[in-house]
């Protein structure tokens, strides 16, 4: 997974998040996440994953009781009553429709974390700038995307240093109202604007000074260690694009009841398809 090409990884990736707004059946949808947590565990980022998935899963409990509690359509009813509050009187009822409904938001919200939390956790900031910077017409784009996320943490070190020093001068961040607080923060806003205007003059010098814009350079390749990246990706997206026409042209993959099983079998081979490049050993 680490050394699948960038271009293969976005086809990747972008296929199953396109995938997963699409598809509303739930076999479907629990494919994706579970191709999601493999393609974490090939790669070796599943403990990593997880950490960022446990703050997911309080917020999906919450989206899966408001789904429920908001959709009581179906003729399926599981289960029926009345709650009374005050005057009024609320009728709730379970349904195999509102159920379903509610994991699908779960499962589709659950998919669409994970596949941009693999696509980060497997590939470098670095790779991705540099075949930004290698594609014609977009190298000083890829510079630019570079250079601010060279300084993210040195903004941060900024910050933190101009915090310290206005503590030392009686501002209090951390006491008193929140309206208190929130203009000690603001009063961090100046300087630090202030010392990131005098480090980009400086940047903007230093690269004169190297002669930057007077040639017009292709920049090299070969951070890509895929032996056919272009390959990987080409097969990604036909994957995609006949399992998307399967749904417009055959209705695969869409919404079905738990007591229908019309679509599983297709679920297996759509699991095996996008898991055999990486089985394979398709990088060098």
């Amino acid at each position: 997974m680490h050394r699948l090409g960038v271009g293969a990884k976005i086809a990747l990736f972008g296929s199953l998040g396109i995938l997963s707004l699409a598809f509303s059946d739930l076999a479907f949808l629990l494919a994706i996440v579970c191709l999601c947590l493999s393609l974490a565990h090939q790669g070796r980022v599943s403990s990593r994953a997880w950490a960022f998935l446990k703050p997911f899963l309080a917020f999906s409990l919450v989206v899966f009781a408001i789904n429920l509690i908001a959709n009581q359509n179906g003729d399926n009813v599981i289960y029926r009553t009345t709650l009374r509050f005050y005057w009024t009187r609320i009728n709730f009822q379970l349904t195999l429709e509102s159920l379903s409904l509610s994991l699908r938001m779960v499962l589709r919200l659950l998919s669409l974390v994970l596949v941009f939390v693999v696509f980060t956790l497997t590939t470098k900031p670095e790779i991705i700038l540099t075949g930004l910077s290698a594609i014609r017409g977009m190298e000083s784009f890829g510079l630019l995307l570079a250079l601010s996320y060279r300084f993210l943490p040195t903004l941060a070190l900024d910050g933190t240093r101009i915090k310290d020093s206005l503590q030392s001068r009686g501002i209090v961040f951390d006491e008193g109202k929140r309206i208190d607080r929130a203009r000690a923060y603001a009063s961090l806003g100046i300087p630090l604007v202030a010392n990131s205007l005098d480090r980009s003059l400086q940047l903007a010098e230093a690269l004169e000074s190297r002669g930057y814009g007077m040639a017009s350079r292709r920049p090299r390749r070969g951070i890509s260690r895929l032996l056919h990246p272009s390959l990987a990706a080409i097969y990604y997206l036909s994957v995609s694009s006949a399992f998307l026409a399967l749904w417009l042209l055959a209705g695969v993959g869409r919404a079905v009841l738990f007591t229908e099983a019309s679509h599983l079998p297709s679920v297996l081979p759509f699991i095996v398809l996008y898991l055999l490049p990486t089985m394979w050993g398709v990088s060098e």
